[in-house]
This record gives C-alpha cells, sequence and structure tokens, in this order.
C-alpha cells in the first residue's frame, strides 16, 4: 500500500513540474535557453524516450522472471539504468534529429 500511495505522490508530483520545466524555457537572471536548443518538441520526445525506456525495463523483467530470475524486475532496472545513465544524452540527441526538433 505505502509503495503504492509514493507511486503514485510521485506520478503527481513529476506531472506537475514536468509541464512547467521540460521546456527549458524559464529565464533566470543569466540565462535564456534559445527556442533552437529547446524546441516545443522536446518534452514529447523526453516522454516518449521515457516511456520506450519503460517498456524495454517491463518485457526485460517480464522475459528474466519467465526464464525463473529471482528479483526480475531489479536485475532489468539495473540493465536499463546504465543506458540511460551513459546513453541518455546521446539518445535525446539522435531521437531529436530523427523529428528534427
Amino acid at each position: 500500500m505505502v509503495g503504492r500511495a509514493a507511486t503514485l505522490a510521485f506520478g503527481m508530483g513529476h506531472a506537475a513540474l514536468a509541464s512547467r520545466l521540460l521546456d527549458g524555457r524559464r529565464r533566470t537572471g543569466q540565462v535564456q535557453v534559445s527556442r533552437t536548443v529547446a524546441g516545443r518538441r522536446v518534452p514529447f520526445i523526453v516522454i516518449g524516450m521515457l516511456l520506450g525506456l519503460v517498456a524495454v525495463t517491463v518485457g526485460v523483467a517480464l522475459a528474466l522472471d519467465a526464464d525463473g530470475a529471482d528479483h526480475a524486475g531489479i536485475w532489468a532496472a539495473a540493465l536499463v539504468a546504465p543506458v540511460i545513465g551513459f546513453g541518455g544524452p546521446d539518445m535525446l540527441r539522435v531521437l531529436r534529429r530523427w523529428v528534427r526538433a
């Protein structure tokens, strides 16, 4: 029950902040990101990339569980996390180029 409540709270908080923060166009006293860097499609690309990575994580976890692995969800997350950490910026760059964002 606590896990579900924490997941729901995180999702609601992220949804509330993501619409404001993902476009990258918030002016500060020092920096304003240009529209060419943070276009209107960037939030959709980021969310799409994250949904795709969640789908990969769930797929790997289901495959590991079917194979009988203990803690399949943790192993799947441990496999996908380095991909996000080391390849995330490159994946975002390629996806932005593909959709011309």
